[in-house]
């Protein structure tokens, strides 16, 4: 519908026939099926820190979609320049640089246009089991090739980041990961870009949940926020580091309800971690005694959780956790 009412000026009539629907369809269906080769493209050869490269083609595509926009509004105008854009992507498919920036400039327009949820706006987040996996097959093409130069430039690749794989007698590879390197890794970087924010959160994440070190993890997180005093993942992780020192006091709940704050005003009241956030907190009042607020807590959690539960084998986990932290706490009331 959003492609649909985009497609005409808003001051004409809508031509609202069978021929005009079906039109936008097929525009719809190339813009989706673009987007897919261009994820999968850019996941398969996934780079650190890549930065989109300027190409004159590109510039002077999105010249024209802000022309456009600034003309009164001319959406219909400002879709021709997409829709040259994507023509121009289909016959690059293969230039990784290309593609790359030409994702930037859909993004911006995706999100001016709202075309498709934020959750599949052209950029896919590519977790590390997915990087390991990808890469895995590529050195065991590599190897079916017979090209064992390629497949173990790959190993020490992987290895390079932490990442040690293990071929067994049965043919399978196994993988783990030597989080003490790949924290050096990282660490490398930030000697280059000390206020690099993405990085110093993923250090505190490797240090606080893999290496077990809260008090760097806690170090890390108060070092994002003197830079940025409204991060809420920062916020959240100096929360949760600091209970595992101090245990589910009022100086840590307190920090929780600083971070629900942030994530409140910046509109994540229905995430995952929103719901984690409700369990922790429920685990603060608990131990304060605060047996009421403790449950409409674990209630609260369960009623964010439910629905994310059903795509997401980890919001299972946090579901089943608040149920468990639910019925503990129903059941020590029982009992007293």
């Amino acid at each position: 519908l959003k492609l649909f009412f985009s497609s005409v000026h808003y001051a004409r009539p809508l031509d609202l026939t069978d021929k005009h629907v079906e039109a936008i369809l097929k525009r719809l269906s190339e813009v989706t099926y673009l987007v897919e080769n261009i994820n999968n493209l850019i996941i398969d050869n996934f780079t650190e820190n890549r930065v989109p490269k300027s190409f004159s083609e590109i510039q002077n595509i999105r010249d024209k979609f802000f022309e456009a926009m600034d003309d009164d509004f001319s959406t219909e105008k400002a879709l021709v320049a997409v829709e040259e854009l994507i023509g121009l992507s289909k016959g690059k498919i293969n230039n990784v640089d290309f593609i790359y920036s030409a994702q930037h400039a859909l993004r911006q327009f995706f999100n001016i246009f709202a075309l498709l949820p934020k959750e599949e706006n052209v950029q896919r987040v590519v977790t590390l089991e997915q990087y390991i996996g990808l890469k895995n097959r590529e050195r065991e093409e590599a190897r079916r090739e017979k090209n064992y130069e390629r497949a173990d430039a790959i190993r020490k690749e992987l290895e390079e980041k932490g990442i040690i794989l293990g071929d067994a007698k049965s043919g399978k590879t196994t993988w783990r990961i030597e989080w003490g390197k790949v924290a050096n890794n990282f660490e490398e970087q930030l000697k280059k870009d000390n206020e690099n924010i993405e990085l110093l959160l993923s250090l505190s994440v490797i240090y606080g949940e893999y290496i077990k070190n809260k008090a760097m993890a806690i170090d890390l997180c108060n070092t994002v926020i003197k830079l940025d005093p409204n991060n809420a993942s920062a916020r959240f992780g100096l929360a949760l580091y600091t209970s595992h020192f101090k245990g589910n006091n009022k100086e840590v709940k307190d920090l929780y309800l600083e971070a629900e704050n942030l994530m409140n005003q910046q509109g994540e009241t229905q995430s995952e971690r929103a719901g984690q956030l409700n369990i922790w907190v429920g685990h603060c009042f608990k131990e304060l005694g605060a047996i009421e607020e403790a449950q409409r807590r674990y209630a609260k959690a369960i009623d964010i959780l439910t629905p994310l539960a059903l795509n997401s084998p980890r919001s299972a986990f946090w579901l089943n956790n608040a149920k468990d932290s639910l019925i503990e706490l129903l059941k020590e009331v029982k009992k007293t």
